[in-house]
């Protein structure tokens, strides 16, 4: 296997496509319902490409659940709401608005929700397929039934009186919207690349969360961006609690055309992997990577890069942090390392706009919550380390 064409990831487990909902409900989802009945919190979270089947395994999962719940007589409180840019729309109450809130220990509670009792978890199954009939999909490129907002479905127990305290067990189930690149969709309306865009921008924090996780992990002390969105806030427990039990399964797909995604998802996945020598086992994934990115580039100094190549290191750089952004089609590495952090961030936040007019209109013209400011100032820092790397400093 040649280290340039195959990247490898330990993740605990690993199922073909194949697979039965069924033998991912017991190998992932059945420890997380345990963890829940004995008064602990848990959370499910499915990420990955669109179209890979992250809805399709929630569905699949609550079936399973429903089925075990029903056997054991337990009782549960469900609650379901949408994050759908800025706001949350609870999905049990046709869409209704309702408000993330912070309470003195910094736990997140969902204001003006409605929660569901069902006797014996009967009808979880049905609850939760009617609920997601209200959510925000549209047919885009990539899929025809694309979710345009990230699904949290809450699902509370009693659980065992100990020393006279009753426990409550939390099992949430997310749903995260899909990624897209830009360059992918390019017949999307302005209002859909907005709304595209608040997703990447929200997938963008919860990754950022990802990797402070993993640098904590290895010792070091980063703060994690919590309040920077709404899927952060709600998901901050799979963090900063030791005794929550999280599990991520990440869709894939299979085809070469989406290796980037792919590539990307399971970098980001895999942070969330215990230390290999708390690993019960190991399993390694292969995925042939085609385009010999590293190869290419190595060798060819920063500044003589066309924009072609800044096209495909953007793709690589730093575990693929900006591989879901379009930059104009005439950036190539001099005029990148030429540009201050202050142009790059004013670039993502109108003049690409102006910069690829032709082909896609207004559509270039938003702004979402700075990301761009952000986008520029970590693009200008990684292409100074890249061409530091190289040992060409900009100037030289």
């Amino acid at each position: 296997m040649h280290p340039r064409s195959h990247r490898r990831f330990a993740v605990d487990r690993s199922w073909s496509a194949v697979a039965s909902t069924e033998t991912v409900y017991q190998d992932a989802v059945k420890p997380l319902l345990e963890a829940a009945l004995c008064g602990r919190g848990s959370t499910l979270l499915c990420m990955g490409q669109t179209g890979t089947g992250k809805t399709h395994t929630i569905c699949g999962v609550a079936a399973c659940l429903s089925h075990d719940l029903q056997l054991s007589g337990t009782s549960v409180e469900v609650e379901f709401f949408e994050i759908y840019g800025k706001k949350c729309l609870d999905l049990l109450e046709e869409r209704k608005e309702v408000h993330l809130r912070s309470d003195a220990e910094g736990q997140v509670h969902v204001r003006g929700q409605r929660s569901e009792r069902l006797t014996a978890g009967e009808g979880l199954a049905e609850l939760l397929t009617k609920a997601l009939r209200l959510r925000a999909s549209e047919e885009t490129e990539r899929n025809t039934a694309s979710s345009r907002s990230h699904a949290v479905c809450t699902i509370r127990f009693l659980g065992e009186s100990r020393d006279g305290v009753t426990r409550q067990g939390v099992l949430r189930l997310v749903d995260l919207a899909g990624s897209e690149r830009n360059f992918e969709t390019t017949k999307m309306t302005a209002a859909q690349h907005r709304e595209s865009a608040e997703i990447n921008a929200s997938l963008m924090v919860l990754k950022d969360c990802f990797r402070a996780h993993a640098a904590n992990q290895r010792g070091e002390k980063i703060m994690m961006p919590f309040r920077s969105s709404q899927l952060t806030r709600v998901l901050r427990e799979c963090f900063t609690d030791k005794d929550h039990k999280t599990v991520v399964i990440a869709t894939v797909s299979p085809s070469a055309s989406d290796v980037i995604h792919t590539v990307n998802t399971l970098n980001h996945a895999t942070m969330l992997v215990k230390p290999l020598n708390d690993l019960a086992s190991q399993i390694t994934l292969d995925i042939p990577l085609t385009f010999g990115v590293v190869g290419t580039l190595k060798d060819v100094a920063f500044l003589e890069w066309t924009a072609e190549d800044v096209r495909v290191w953007l793709q690589e750089a730093e575990n693929g942090r900006f591989a879901h952004i379009v930059v104009p089609p005439n950036l190539d590495g001099k005029r990148l390392l030429q540009t201050s952090s202050q142009g790059l961030s004013d670039l993502f936040e109108g003049a690409l706009g102006r910069a690829r007019a032709v082909q896609e209109g207004e559509a270039w013209n938003i702004q979402v919550d700075n990301v761009g400011a952000d986008l520029g100032r970590q693009l200008f820092a990684a292409a100074r380390r890249a061409a530091l790397a190289q040992g060409k400093a900009p100037g030289h």
